[in-house]
């Protein structure tokens, strides 16, 4: 597959996706390293201050005005790009890695131009492995070449440091060849973790867009699919309004065909049976359809209360013989972290307020109320309601998906159940010690 492979040409689509999630990516990394920098910059100052300071030699001012020159500087570019929030600053990217090598190799080189006197080689220091951090840290921007630059760059410093040894102190050198080819190749080992590491994360990256793409055109079809299915479910409830009637015209004294053909009361049954039976199923793959588009979206943060007031005006306008009431425990509102965001609460309500309505097939509620509250950090929703309640048989076996009706499928209650379970959240079935049904909700807080 093409995604699989870097070297075969991406799609335009892809390749822009691809770009920008390692943009993203290579600006949260180089906030960690401006964050890095900043804090090293201010140690590396604050030892010159301290070790210079005390020393009584014609190089203590000279060593502090050019540390200062050359800390104060790196730490202003820190702040820049660590407030840029994400804007394009790749071609800045390169100018950073160059930084930190220039930095790190001046931070290094005061030791022989100005360290103590017992100073006695770059190797025989713990700063040198200044120089491999910051060639890992090279690997945080996402890119090959990045890394393989500030190798590169880093590489050519440690050399101009054992030149700088060898020109200033080649007398108290004690690091032997050996020493310089073994923190050589521990370099290179570097340098291809940091390549390794911004390849595979271009690797991820190509794969999260190949997905995330697949995932967006599913999502267009399947909207396309439930818009077809509404029409579809409309032809459907029609055909079973006209079987009733025709089922209702056989019946009658005077018609015709019930003299003529006694087995079409029962032929007109059957087909406005099978009719019902198909617009059911129709609705039920609509409806997990909806819910599972639902589901698919990213939990959001979302006013409990808020999503609750939209769905009440649609709600009494069509269960006009339903009252319905809500309440809140609190003054403040409650946010919660719900999957399919208000629309996932809104889908949620009409539910549970619809199978309420609709009670057991022969008697449904008269009123519903919906309380909200919070406990212990648990966003919390009840909804009673007056009805009939649940059938104590199937509260018993399967707490989490019992219909409402003595011959519904649970479709209504299923679907509150999925996007319950996809905002991680819990949900109880309960009947009243008086009556009715109770469903309680709770919600992580956010």
């Amino acid at each position: 597959m093409a995604h699989e492979n870097g070297s075969e040409q991406l799609p335009k689509e892809i390749e822009e996706r691809v770009r920008i999630l390692v943009a993203r990516s290579a600006w949260k990394g180089e906030r960690i390293v401006s964050i890095a920098r900043l804090v090293f910059c201010a140690a590396v100052f604050a030892r010159t201050l301290v070790v210079v300071g005390g020393q009584r030699d014609d190089y203590a001012s000279v060593r502090i005005v050019a540390t200062a020159a050359a800390v104060l500087p790196a730490m202003a570019l820190s702040v820049w790009f660590f407030k840029q929030r994400g804007r394009t600053i790749a071609p800045w990217l390169w100018v950073s890695v160059a930084l930190d090598a220039v930095f790190c190799v001046f931070a290094l080189s005061t030791n022989a131009l100005w360290g103590a006197k017992d100073y006695a080689g770059i190797l025989t220091i713990p700063d040198v492995d200044a120089l491999l951090l910051i060639t890992v840290a090279a690997g945080f921007r996402h890119s090959a070449w990045l890394s393989l630059f500030g190798g590169g760059l880093n590489a050519l410093s440690f050399c101009g440091l054992l030149a700088l040894d060898r020109a200033l102190i080649a007398e108290r050198i004690t690091y032997s060849p050996a020493s310089v080819v073994m923190f050589g190749i521990l370099l290179a080992g570097f340098v291809t973790i940091a390549v390794a590491t911004a390849h595979r994360s271009r690797t991820l990256a190509t794969q999260s867009a190949w997905e995330s793409l697949q995932l967006e055109r599913a999502h267009g079809r399947l909207s396309m699919i439930l818009d077809r299915s509404h029409d579809s479910r409309s032809l459907l409830s029609a055909a079973s309004l006209r079987s009733g009637l025709l089922l209702r015209a056989l019946r009658r004294d005077d018609s015709t065909l019930d003299r003529e053909d006694p087995a079409a009361i029962q032929q007109a049954r059957q087909l406005h049976d099978d009719l019902k039976a198909l617009e059911h199923s129709v609705r039920g793959v609509r409806e997990q359809s909806f819910t599972e588009l639902l589901a698919l979206r990213e939990p959001a943060v979302v006013d409990v209360e808020e999503a609750i007031e939209r769905a009440l005006p649609k709600l009494r306008e069509r269960f006009t013989g339903l009252r319905i009431e809500h309440k809140c425990a609190r003054s403040r509102s409650l946010r919660a972290i719900v999957a399919g965001g208000q629309t996932g609460i809104e889908r949620i309500v009409h539910n549970a307020v619809a199978n309420s309505a609709e009670g057991d097939g022969e008697r449904g509620a008269s009123y519903v109320v919906i309380v909200t509250s919070e406990r212990e950090r648990v966003v919390m929703m009840v909804i009673e309601d007056d009805g009939p309640g649940f059938d104590e048989a199937h509260l018993a076996s399967e707490p989490t998906s019992v219909p409402s009706k003595t011959d519904g499928s649970g479709i209504g209650l299923a679907v509150i159940r999925d996007l319950v379970a996809a905002s991680d959240a819990r949900i109880t079935l309960e009947n009243n010690a008086g009556g009715g049904a109770r469903v309680i909700i709770a919600w992580q807080r956010s």
